[in-house]
């Protein structure tokens, strides 16, 4: 996804530095994304901005879903966790040691699940945040040619 990512904030960084340079961004625009023709109306300028958000949809869909693996796996760690208390038959020392010793293995797994859960899904967050942002400066930089 990252690379996807940077595939994309490559096409839309050229496109933004385009209509930047040029004194017709909307020509610009229609010789870089051929595919996409608009005019200087409100409402080509929107679907163009909405095409874009659209092609951003499946980022902030895994960020969710990294998100949510993340928990899953705290949950699964939690219970991998408790499983050794039901094979607990004495409470003699050793017996405690061996339970905590295998209880330790649980936590592990739910707190690297966790962690890694929330590091990946803020930081592909952060990414389609920026491509989010890089498309809204283009719509306006259209936008200002509209007025």
């Amino acid at each position: 996804m990252t690379a996807q990512w940077f595939n994309r904030m490559t096409h839309l960084s050229k496109l933004e530095n385009a209509l930047i340079q040029t004194e017709t961004p909307l020509a610009a625009l229609n010789a870089l994304s051929p595919s996409i023709q608009t005019n200087a109306s409100n409402s080509a300028i929107e679907t163009y901005a909405d095409q874009q958000f659209n092609q951003h949809a499946i980022g902030h869909f895994i960020s969710e879903v990294l998100l949510k693996l993340g928990l899953m796996g705290t949950v699964l760690g939690f219970i991998l966790m408790l499983v050794p208390i039901a094979d607990l038959k004495t409470f003699e020392p050793q017996a405690l040691q061996i339970l905590l010793s295998s209880m330790s293995g649980g936590m592990a797994v739910a707190l690297y699940t966790t962690l890694t859960g929330l590091v990946t899904s803020t930081l592909m967050k952060f990414q389609y945040y920026l491509a989010d942002s890089t498309v809204i400066r283009i719509t306006e930089l259209l936008q200002d040619t509209d007025d």
